[in-house]
């Protein structure tokens, strides 16, 4: 059954299986331009590092659809966070590919498959539980499958050989318009709850303290956001 994120580029027909999510992105102009250097260079193992909730998986969903990539890669995310064996990550990456695997030689399956693929890019999204079982897997299956390349986010690096490492910071770090992220996605989705924030110094100052709090957290954003519905701006900061 066909998945409702599947794209195929007009231009080249390669396959985007890759979420795409319905809220506004705020890009982050510096990591992305350097992630798809690296990736159009030929590395083939790159992670996004980063504590959870700051926007390492839009990241990479994001990423997959830029036009320099989806012309270059089949594109596939598999989320990794119920893997922890060996087994169970073959059988997640196989499952994201649409692919069945030998149930006793799960490995030698997968890496089969791969090698009669085109140009692959594998988003392999919170791999941090994986850890050790996933480097494993990687370092045997990244010199027999020449194709491949991997995109995996994150908590902690893989330390497996090649691996190139990119730190991803907190959304205040990053300026890319008239204002900082952490506020601009906080505006933004204060106007989808219909909850616009007054235009007022007062406010200002007291979203300017809230959003130090959260400390430029995607993920704590916005759960605040949601809240407005039932406290006010002020109320939220007492309680953050």
């Amino acid at each position: 059954m066909s998945k409702p994120y599947l794209m195929s580029s007009r231009r080249t027909g390669k396959q985007i299986d890759v979420p795409r999510r319905l809220t506004r992105y705020f890009p982050r102009p510096d990591i992305e331009s350097q992630v798809i250097e690296l990736l159009l260079e030929r590395r083939r193992a790159i992670t996004l590092v980063g504590p959870g909730g700051i926007g390492k998986t839009r990241l990479a969903q994001e990423l997959a659809y830029r036009p320099e990539l989806a012309s270059s890669f089949e594109t596939t995310f598999c989320d990794l966070t119920l893997a922890t064996s060996e087994q169970e990550i073959c059988e997640a990456i196989a499952l994201a590919l649409g692919w069945a695997l030998s149930p006793t030689r799960a490995v030698p399956s997968l890496i089969l498959q791969l090698k009669q693929r085109p140009r692959q890019l594998l988003i392999l999204d919170n791999a941090e539980g994986a850890g050790a079982n996933l480097r494993a897997l990687l370092l045997e299956l990244l010199p027999q499958c020449a194709r491949v390349h991997v995109m995996t986010t994150s908590r902690t690096p893989l330390e497996l050989e090649g691996e190139t490492v990119i730190w991803v910071p907190p959304l205040r770090s990053d300026d890319a318009g008239p204002l900082p992220l952490d506020e601009a996605l906080f505006r933004d989705r204060a106007q989808l709850a219909a909850q616009p924030l007054p235009d007022t110094p007062a406010a200002q100052q007291a979203l300017r303290a809230l959003l130090g709090v959260l400390d430029g957290i995607s993920l704590a954003i916005e759960p605040a956001v949601a809240q407005l519905r039932h406290v006010s701006l002020g109320e939220l900061l007492q309680h953050a």
